[in-house]
């Protein structure tokens, strides 16, 4: 008689929202992608605040976190993209957007919350919390700081 062995599988659901992640540096985007490849969630990356404005236009429901850089070559656009993003929502909840910068003195932006942000992150930036950032807003599973 032979032994029937049961074994479980670990699924793991696939997040229904989508990452955005906006910065011109491409050494940023590469860590962003290496990132967001572990943490499992869909993403996608481009280098121009205008495009991410014009995939966020053509996708309303595709994304839960849109994670920009604050400073741009072409110069202060950020804040009129980022406002813009958050009004696609219309009253209903859009894409959480969340700023990124190497600026040492990120308490002169008040977080954000003038352009429409939630919050921004000081580079470099720590894959545990945009693993988290990630899972938060797109759905999955947190992980442990380390």
């Amino acid at each position: 008689m032979s032994a029937l062995r049961s074994e479980t599988i670990e699924t793991r659901a696939i997040p229904a929202l989508s990452v955005l992640a906006v910065d011109d540096d491409p050494w940023v985007r590469l860590r962003l992608e290496e990132f967001l490849c572990e943490a499992g969630v869909p993403f996608e990356l481009c280098a121009d605040p205008h495009e991410a404005f014009r995939r966020c236009a053509a996708r309303r429901t595709a994304y839960g976190l849109v994670l920009m850089d604050i400073r741009f070559p072409a110069g202060n656009l950020v804040g009129e993209i980022s406002r813009k993003i958050a009004a696609l929502g219309g009253g209903s909840a859009g894409p959480a957007i969340i700023g990124m910068s190497d600026c040492a003195n990120l308490e002169k932006f008040q977080r954000g919350t003038e352009w429409g942000m939630i919050d921004i992150l000081p580079k470099p930036l720590f894959k545990w919390l945009i693993i988290n950032l990630a899972h938060e807003f797109c759905g999955g599973e947190e992980v442990q700081e380390g």
